[in-house]
């Protein structure tokens, strides 16, 4: 008898009632064990889009069971656990990044043209919220840095990953820049995290909408939105009417987005993938602005990578408040705690901790506690003076305190929330 965990189980009992069939238990089973959860759940979501589409022969079992047939047969490379040192970010502790881009980088490249032709579709079930709150790794603070950062380009340690022989190896991120030795472009600020929140929502918004590439594992999804409707979703202020200097700085935004690149280095884990190039987008279509008037529309189709997360619900939901936060600093700070104050309704942290777990650039107010107090009370000042800032399970923040910690050469951060007294419209937010 295979054991599972309590979400393994629950995935087996959803398998279950989808595809109505008893008799593959086992199989489905030791495939959720060999295959993990994630990419189980994934073949599932593409069979059950296959039914509606038409495209499936047989009975669903049966498409299901053959599939992940072939993703066990297929599954050559190693798949690497984490280590049980704790990493800088909040995550969920079995996705595993670097499966997700091996398997995109030996995936075929999308060739747009005759022979390879897409439909468009939209996913096929509502979303509902997680039990196990997960932040997605490509929206962690870690991918992005304060506006005032005068580098072009930064190094890090994304994860931390061991193999099944205990030995521990580093997953890095590289960003601004495409490959190793290459031009160094910028990074991204506060501002794009909160563009990319806002273009996310707009996504699950109006539908979910993807292209399927035929003979292809590729799904890109993909959304129109207004410049005003975005400048609102991001609480810009403008009096009824979008003016150019506004337009300009969205529009730059977007474009970074689809330019400004980071690669992670994978040299260490795998000797065909040295390393793989990351954008967030992969395609932006601009319209000409001609004046005041004009009902300017972007389109935006995510990367590949981006994709298949959000496709795969691979994040924590966002409430679009926290689109509006314009201080980096206190948007830093909502970004990493908001899975934490779900799950507990509170935190209690010592800033010199925060700081690295915001995986802030050094600056000189972190040497002194009385400025780093300071500087954090701006920060959280601005949060509490806007009541419209809410967590994604409805919650809110009651109350931000700083006092000294037992040594007296720090002080502790505690936050506390409200609990939620109403249901939250779960479609109304954004995935991630």
């Amino acid at each position: 008898m295979i054991k599972l965990i309590e979400r393994e189980k629950l995935l087996l009992y959803k398998i279950k009632i989808i595809i109505r069939d008893n008799h593959s238990d086992m199989f489905i089973a030791k495939s959720i064990k060999e295959l993990g959860v994630d990419r189980v759940e994934a073949a599932l979501t593409d069979t059950m889009l296959m039914e509606k589409d038409g495209k499936i022969k047989t009975n669903i079992a049966k498409c299901l069971t053959d599939m992940l047939s072939r993703m066990i047969k297929d599954k050559k490379v190693l798949t690497f656990e984490r280590s049980n040192k704790p990493t800088k970010t909040i995550s969920d502790k079995k996705t595993n990044i670097l499966n997700l881009i091996q398997n995109i980088a030996n995936t075929k490249n999308i060739n747009i043209n005759n022979s390879t032709p897409f439909t468009e579709s939209t996913l096929a079930l509502p979303r509902t919220i997680n039990k196990i709150y997960k932040v997605l790794f490509l929206t962690s603070n870690k991918f992005f840095t304060h506006r005032s950062n005068p580098k072009k380009s930064e190094k890090m340690i994304l994860e931390t990953l061991s193999t099944k022989d205990g030995i521990k190896k580093n997953l890095m991120l590289i960003k601004g820049k495409a490959f190793e030795g290459g031009t160094e472009r910028g990074m991204l600020s506060a501002f794009h995290a909160r563009i990319m929140y806002a273009l996310t929502h707009t996504w699950e918004e109006h539908g979910k909408q993807y292209m399927d590439f035929f003979n292809q594992d590729i799904k890109i999804c993909y959304c129109n939105v207004k410049i005003k409707k975005l400048a609102s979703t991001l609480g810009l202020k403008y009096s009824g009417k979008l003016g150019g200097r506004q337009y300009t700085r969205i529009k730059r935004a977007v474009d970074d987005l689809n330019t400004i690149p980071f690669y992670f280095d994978c040299s260490e884990f795998d000797e065909k993938i040295e390393h793989m190039t990351f954008k967030f987008l992969q395609t932006t279509i601009f319209p000409k602005y001609k004046n005041k008037k004009t009902s300017s529309i972007i389109r935006v189709e995510f990367s590949q990578l981006y994709s298949k997360m959000l496709i795969q619900e691979q994040g924590v939901r966002r409430d679009k408040s926290i689109c509006k936060i314009s201080d980096p600093l206190a948007f830093f700070l909502m970004n990493y705690m908001e899975s934490i104050l779900i799950r507990h309704g509170c935190i209690n942290i010592g800033l010199t901790k925060l700081i690295k777990r915001l995986d802030l650039q050094k600056a000189s107010w972190h040497n002194f506690k009385s400025t780093r107090m300071r500087q954090f009370k701006k920060a959280t000042d601005k949060l509490l003076k806007s009541p419209e800032i809410t967590l994604s399970d409805g919650s809110t923040i009651a109350s931000i305190e700083y006092n000294e910690n037992k040594d007296k050469n720090d002080f502790n951060m505690k936050i506390t929330t409200t609990k939620a007294h109403k249901v939250i419209d779960i479609t109304s937010q954004v995935a991630i």
